[in-house]
């Protein structure tokens, strides 16, 4: 009887060890401090010309938990209130938005580029999917406004930077803040983790997320539920531009529509950007990406 009752266990146990394992394993690849991911030629070409054409100050503050964060300034015209505050994505670091940097910095703005928690010289030791760091990004909002009380700010992010700027859409904002333009961001990490662990590793979201997702609360104090940005621009008044490619199949397309309709705003904009995978809109239709992203500024700032 008790050799039948072993016996019995054993699925439990190797099922429970199996859990541990993948759970470990998601936390470890996904969640940890990584070394930044290689910038792709053309991206670091734009980090070249940034850093060779402009100069480059050092801006930070210490965060609400303790953190010494650091992020990139680049002065355009002297007379110039516009600020562009421009938000990378997961596993990057400042310098993947150079291209965009120097967009705005050829139109006269100044731009403020933040390396997130956990990424390129700021400290951490996680991935936060946005959730801090939409608290940081108002610590940045702060050093703006007090370099320049009378700034006009619009933030732009790319993927997580994307998320994250949606996620301090759902503030209270100073009105410096003038509009958020997200390039491909998603409804929560939740569901691009979930969608992340179907696509990549073809494992279902239980039990394997929901146990990384406990490791996550009880280490960070935050949850993968809690980064919403679809919960978060239900409450945005701030104008609002979603951008996506139509072929991202990494933060699903369908994601787009969500978040547009989730958004309380009363003047947004969707652009569809066709052929585009993830995180390259800019690059496959670089007229029509910006054409859209100026004239949409344009109105408010």
């Amino acid at each position: 009887m008790k050799k039948k009752s072993k016996l019995a266990l054993a699925p439990l146990a190797l099922g429970s060890a199996a859990t541990f394992i993948g759970g470990l394993f998601f936390y470890r690849n996904f969640i940890r401090r990584a070394q930044p991911s290689a910038l792709r030629p053309e991206l670091q070409a734009a980090a070249d010309q940034l850093c060779s054409q402009y100069t480059e100050e050092s801006w930070g503050f210490t965060s609400f938990d303790g953190l010494q964060l650091k992020a990139h300034f680049f002065s355009g015209q002297p007379e110039s209130h516009r600020y562009a505050l421009l938000v990378h994505g997961y596993h990057d670091t400042a310098y993947r938005m150079a291209a965009h940097a120097l967009h705005f910095l050829e139109k006269g703005y100044h731009v403020l580029m933040p390396d997130l928690r956990g990424h390129g010289l700021s400290e951490g030791s996680y991935v936060g999917f946005g959730y801090h760091d939409h608290y940081d990004i108002l610590g940045y909002i702060d050093l703006i406004r007090e370099h320049d009380p009378q700034a006009q700010i619009l933030l732009l992010g790319i993927s997580m930077g994307a998320a994250t700027v949606m996620l301090a859409s759902g503030e209270f904002l100073p009105d410096n803040v003038k509009c958020i333009i997200e390039d491909c961001g998603y409804t929560s990490a939740w569901e691009q983790c979930r969608h992340n662990m179907r696509t990549l590793y073809h494992l279902p979201a239980f039990p394997v997320l929901t146990l990384t997702n406990l490791m996550v609360k009880c280490k960070h104090h935050y949850s993968f539920k809690e980064a919403a940005p679809i919960k978060a621009v239900a409450k945005a008044t701030v104008p609002m531009l979603f951008i996506h490619g139509a072929k991202d199949d990494f933060v699903p397309f369908s994601m787009q529509q969500q978040l547009y309709d989730a958004c309380s705003s009363t003047e947004k904009e969707l652009l569809v950007i066709e052929g585009a995978v993830h995180a390259n809109s800019n690059e496959v239709a670089p007229a029509l990406y910006w054409h859209t992203v100026d004239m949409f500024i344009e109105k408010y700032l």
